[in-house]
C-alpha cells in the first residue's frame, strides 16, 4: 500500500505539472503534514510557491528542504565508514559547494540574479563537473540578457550530461535569443529527441519558427504537438493563431484565437489579435470552429460578425473580459481599441 504522503506528494506534483498551482499547493502541504520530514514534498512546495510569485515563502521552503537533505547526508554517512582523508576530504568539498548552490537557488527564486551567478561561480569552482550547475547558471545568465555565456554554461551542462532535454530546451531559447535560430531550432530538436512530449520544447521551437523565422506551416505543426500533450495551453493555441493568420487563414486564426479566450478571456493581445483577423476575413465560417471545438462564437453569437463592424464587436466585447492589464503593449492595444469604438460611434 502506497504511504499517504507519498500518494499527497503524487498528486501535488500532477497539480503542479497541470499549472493548477492552488490545488498543487493544497496536496504538498497535505503531504508535508502527513510526514514533515519528507525533503520532496518541501522542495515541490518551493516550487510552487515560487509560481504563485511568493517568493519569500518559496525560498523558506527551499532551505527547508536543504535541512532536511543535509540530515539525510549526514545520517547516511554515519552508517557507511569513508576511506581515510581523500573520502572526507571530497564530501566536505560537495557539502561547501551544495551550500553555494543552495544560496545561489535562494537569490534565484528572489529574483537576485547578481547574487545567484556569484553563488553559481562559487559553488562550479568546487564542483566543475556539476551539471546541474552550469544548467542552472545558464538560466540566470539568460535572465540577465546574457546569452553568449548562458549558451556556453548549457554547453558545459551538456558536455557532462548530453541527455537532459531541458539544457537543450533553454539552450535553444537562449539561441533564439541571440538570433542564432537555425541554431535553436536543431538544439530544439535534440531535446525531442531525448522526450518527444516534452511541450515546452515544442512550444518554443513554435514560437522561433514564426516570430523569427517566418516558416509558418511548420510553426502550426510544433503548436499542434504542444496541444496533443497539453490541450489547455492557452498561449499555443494563441500563438498558432498568429501563425494561421500570417498564412491568410482568417477563419482557422480566428478559431484558434477562440480557444485561447475560452481558456484565458483576460487575454488583451489575443482580443487584438482576433479582431484583426475578424477585420480581414470575408465570411463566418462554423466548420473552421468546429474543427478545434471553439464555442466562444456559440456562446456569444454577435461574435461571428466579420469585416470592420466584427472587429468594432470583438474590441469591445475583448475590453469587458480584461480585467488586469500588465504589459504595456497591452495598454495600448486596448487603448487602440478604445479609439476604434469612438470612431465608429
Amino acid at each position: 500500500m502506497i504511504p499517504l504522503e507519498n500518494e499527497l506528494l503524487n498528486q501535488g506534483v500532477e497539480r503542479l505539472q497541470a499549472e493548477d498551482y492552488e490545488a498543487a499547493l493544497n496536496l504538498l502541504e497535505q503531504a508535508i503534514t502527513e510526514n514533515p520530514q519528507q525533503p520532496d514534498a518541501w522542495y515541490q512546495k518551493g516550487l510552487v510557491l515560487q509560481k504563485l510569485g511568493r517568493y519569500v515563502e518559496a525560498v523558506q521552503a527551499n532551505q527547508k528542504f536543504s535541512a532536511l537533505t543535509r540530515a539525510l547526508k549526514r545520517s547516511d554517512k554515519k552508517s557507511k565508514k569513508l576511506k581515510p582523508s581523500q573520502s572526507v576530504k571530497t564530501s566536505k568539498n560537495s557539502d561547501v559547494a551544495l551550500e553555494w548552490f543552495e544560496q545561489g537557488t535562494q537569490e534565484l527564486l528572489l529574483g537576485n540574479f547578481e547574487g545567484a551567478l556569484t553563488n553559481y561561480d562559487k559553488g562550479l569552482e568546487i564542483q566543475p563537473e556539476n551539471p546541474e550547475g552550469w544548467y542552472t547558471r545558464g538560466i540566470v545568465l539568460h535572465y540577465l540578457n546574457d546569452y553568449g555565456e548562458a549558451i556556453a554554461s548549457f554547453d558545459k551542462a551538456r558536455a557532462i550530461n548530453p541527455n537532459d532535454h531541458n539544457v537543450w530546451n533553454m539552450r535553444g531559447v537562449s539561441l533564439s535569443h541571440f538570433n542564432c535560430c537555425e541554431a535553436a531550432i536543431s538544439s530544439f530538436d535534440q531535446a525531442l529527441k531525448i522526450t518527444p512530449n516534452h511541450y515546452q520544447s515544442w512550444f518554443n521551437r513554435g514560437i522561433t519558427l514564426c516570430d523569427d523565422l517566418a516558416r509558418y506551416e511548420e510553426a502550426i505543426t510544433s503548436f499542434d504537438e504542444v496541444l496533443k500533450v497539453k490541450p489547455d495551453y492557452y498561449e499555443a493555441w494563441y500563438n498558432r493563431g498568429v501563425s494561421l493568420s500570417n498564412l491568410s487563414l482568417y477563419e482557422e486564426a480566428i478559431a484558434s484565437y477562440d480557444k485561447a479566450l475560452e481558456l484565458n478571456p483576460n487575454f488583451p493581445n489575443a482580443w487584438y489579435n482576433r479582431g484583426n483577423a475578424v477585420l480581414s476575413s470575408p465570411m463566418y465560417s462554423r466548420l473552421a470552429a468546429s474543427v478545434v471545438g471553439a464555442t466562444l462564437s456559440q456562446r456569444n453569437p454577435q461574435l461571428d460578425q466579420r469585416g470592420y463592424h466584427g472587429q468594432v464587436i470583438t474590441l469591445e466585447f475583448g475590453l469587458t473580459q480584461v480585467i488586469l492589464i500588465q504589459e504595456v503593449g497591452a495598454i495600448c492595444n486596448v487603448l487602440w481599441a478604445k479609439l476604434i469604438l469612438v470612431e465608429a460611434n
